[in-house]
């Protein structure tokens, strides 16, 4: 339903915020040791306390609302990866590989200058948080999954750099996903992909 959608969108954007205030405020607090400023390393100690609390509240509110969305259940190999892909990716691209892509900005770009053609690049376009969390999720799935890493060192014996290499990772784990949302479409009565 869209409103659970909006509700897990703002959800993700607030977590992605809070995990950013958690890593600000332990930056805070080993500034304030090296200082030796006891009462102002006690205050951050309080908001950090405060900070965690609310991200486990935060990810409490985000699994219930995966909990509703049966697709949810296909994706959860990466419970992070699955929420920012489900949250920032429009309903009408899940299970359609290609479109997603684009969408999530993954796909080359060439860039083309009058009669010269420069290097390719990724396009970057849509949301920076989905790449980002897509990118995480290559990071584990390069550590966890054989097949990926498999993929991942063949990229890199080709010459790629290893940053194009977990991009490509990213991708593919991006593809991977909207063919198991197909997937479950297809065994799904009077459902399909837009």
């Amino acid at each position: 339903p869209p409103e659970t959608l909006r509700a897990l969108k703002a959800l993700v954007g607030y977590r992605e915020d809070l995990a950013g205030r958690e890593q600000a405020i332990l930056n805070q607090m080993e500034a304030a040791e090296w200082a030796g400023s006891g009462e102002v390393l006690a205050l951050l100690q309080r908001e950090l306390a405060c900070v965690r609390g609310l991200l486990g509240e935060v990810e409490a509110r985000i699994q219930a609302l995966l909990a509703a969305l049966p697709e949810a259940e296909v994706l959860m190999a990466l419970p992070q990866v699955a929420a920012a892909v489900l949250a920032l990716l429009p309903p009408h691209l899940w299970g359609r590989a290609k479109a997603a892509a684009s969408y999530a900005g993954l796909i080359p770009e060439r860039e083309e200058s009058g009669k010269s053609v420069e290097r390719s690049r990724l396009s970057r376009k849509g949301p920076p948080l989905l790449r980002r969390k897509l990118y995480m999720g290559a990071l584990v799935a390069v550590r966890h999954d054989p097949e990926m890493r498999a993929f991942y060192h063949r990229l890199l014996s080709r010459g790629k750099r290893k940053k194009q290499a977990l991009l490509a990772v990213a991708h593919k784990l991006l593809r991977r996903m909207m063919g198991r949302l197909r997937e479950y479409y297809a065994t799904q009565p009077h459902q399909g992909v837009a």
